[in-house]
């Protein structure tokens, strides 16, 4: 558990090569204000409670010798066990319930088709929450707070949710608890966190007004084929891909998180049209493949976006909320969703920078 030694300033030299993941480690309970009686240290992170949904940290170091330094950062909240991966019914309430509470995570699964290959022996399918982002000194300054408030509504969002009982079909809760764990004198400070992020979301966008997605349009631009624009309120840009239709990408400010308030939406649309269930089991598979190494951050969910006659394509949320608002994120949020288009559609992936 060297990273939590060195976190608590008992540095060794096994500690001293995980400084950087260590720092973020720690300040991720920071920002949380962990308890430290509802948690497990692990030598990759922490596991806690801090309520009966357990939630994972976890810092996995690149080992192929690439520079700089790489280290995937990881946050899972468990919600459910035993869920029906061969129900239908169960397939679409993941999918759309994913479209409307997963926009700053992902909602996560092994589809039926893959079951065989990942499943592990005495293990039953699980459905959970994830987010994932990649560490390096150059954003070491920022995104551990970053991720860590965008992966406040996991464990919020999987107690409201698992008390919607009817909605679950046939998944059950997955709560734990650990017997090292002591009693918490502590109030919900997670709700605390989204109390302070929904303050700042009440005031005006801080995206408004600020000329990021004129900028961004004029940079886009320059894109072969593209088709871009931006004004003080949104940025959309029409990626040309094999075939008639072009993928599209959206940044607005018009939308509102139910939680969090105001804040900057992004959206990735792809042009591939098929029935809901078969689009649901595609956006599994992909928000699957987002937890593991593929140099793209995962700041929100692949879900059904549900057209005409029973027809659905496949869509990628993300919101930022006003709280995290800085110069740049709007920049990053579209190199993301640009980056998420080349993986599924040509299986390019970003070298890391």
């Amino acid at each position: 558990m060297a990273w939590w030694r060195s976190w608590s300033g008992q540095r060794t030299p096994r500690a001293r090569g995980r400084d950087i993941a260590s720092a973020a480690l720690g300040e991720i309970s920071d920002v949380w204000k962990v308890d430290h009686t509802r948690v497990v240290a692990r030598d990759d992170g922490f596991d806690w409670w801090p309520e009966d949904f357990k939630v994972s940290v976890t810092a996995i170091r690149r080992t192929d010798g690439h520079v700089p330094e790489t280290w995937m950062l990881s946050i899972r909240t468990d919600f459910l066990k035993d869920i029906p991966i061969d129900d239908a019914r169960f397939l679409k309430f993941a999918g759309l319930n994913s479209g409307v509470f997963g926009s700053t995570y992902a909602w996560v699964f092994v589809p039926e088709v893959a079951w065989d290959h990942y499943r592990t022996r005495g293990a039953t399918p699980r459905l959970w929450f994830a987010n994932t982002a990649y560490l390096t000194a150059d954003n070491a300054s920022w995104l551990p707070g970053f991720l860590a408030h965008m992966s406040v509504l996991q464990p919020i969002n999987a107690r409201l949710a698992s008390q919607a009982q009817g909605l679950l079909f046939g998944g059950t809760p997955d709560t734990s608890t650990s017997r090292l764990l002591g009693r918490s004198n502590q109030s919900d400070v997670l709700s605390q966190s989204l109390a302070a992020i929904a303050d700042s979301g009440s005031s005006v966008n801080r995206w408004i007004g600020t000329n990021e997605f004129e900028v961004l349009a004029s940079n886009w631009r320059r894109l072969p084929g593209s088709v871009c624009h931006g004004n003080d309120y949104s940025f959309d840009l029409q990626v040309p891909l094999d075939g008639d239709l072009p993928g599209a990408i959206r940044l607005s400010t018009d939308e509102v998180h139910v939680q969090m308030g105001n804040g900057l939406l992004g959206n990735l649309r792809l042009p591939i049209f098929d029935d809901l269930k078969s689009t649901a089991e595609r956006c599994a598979a992909w928000n699957l493949t987002d937890t593991m190494w593929n140099d793209i951050p995962q700041f929100g969910c692949w879900y059904p976006l549900v057209l005409e006659h029973d027809e659905a394509c496949p869509q990628f949320s993300t919101f930022i909320p006003n709280a995290l608002y800085g110069n740049g994120i709007a920049s990053l949020t579209v190199d993301w969703l640009y980056q998420k288009l080349r993986a599924v559609m040509y299986k390019e992936f970003p070298t890391p920078v």
